[in-house]
């Protein structure tokens, strides 16, 4: 099932931009035969995104070992040969780091009132990051859409009840 996937990947690649969110915290125990897949795909990926937990077994480091911004340049050190144009760490709400073309950028979390449920933030941020960038907006403004994004998640309970609509998300980017 795995490497149908990725076949598919493959084959949708280059249509638009194209991203990758690996789980290794769910593929752990099958890693080498699933890095060796991501390698195969790699090539064909503009973003890969994982949360900072995420980036850390990557990495073969603890989470308390892991550092911003040395080990985000570190993996894009590694996936950068491989294809991938953008790498993409969330930590929450200590914010999203960024490196794309060896500039490293970083954005606050966006303010939030309350915090309802977490559950989702880390799609919603990428959802709008990828599709801000798919319009052409920099790096930076993707990143503030994508902390946007999840910030209207948060304040809402469900996974994906209080995902910001364009009808939201477009008078924001245009202040920005």
């Amino acid at each position: 099932l795995v490497r149908e996937l990725f076949r598919s990947f493959r084959r949708k690649a280059r249509k638009g931009v194209t991203s990758l969110i690996p789980n290794p915290t769910i593929l752990y125990p099958h890693k080498k035969e699933v890095r060796r897949l991501l390698n195969d795909v790699l090539q064909y990926t503009d973003v890969v995104q994982v949360n900072h937990r995420e980036a850390a077994i990557f990495l073969g480091v603890t989470e308390d070992e892991f550092k911003f911004p040395s080990h985000v340049i570190k993996m894009w050190e590694i996936l950068h040969p491989l294809g991938v144009k953008t790498v993409l760490i969330t930590d929450g709400a200590n914010g999203a780091y960024s490196i794309t073309g060896g500039k490293y950028q970083a954005t606050e979390a966006h303010p939030c009132p309350t915090v309802v449920d977490t559950t989702g933030a880390g799609d919603a941020f990428h959802a709008a990051f990828i599709a801000l960038l798919s319009e052409g907006y920099s790096v930076p403004q993707c990143l503030k859409g994508g902390a946007f994004a999840a910030t209207g998640n948060i304040m809402i309970e469900g996974g994906h009840s209080g995902i910001p609509d364009r009808a939201q998300l477009n008078p924001y980017m245009r202040r920005i």
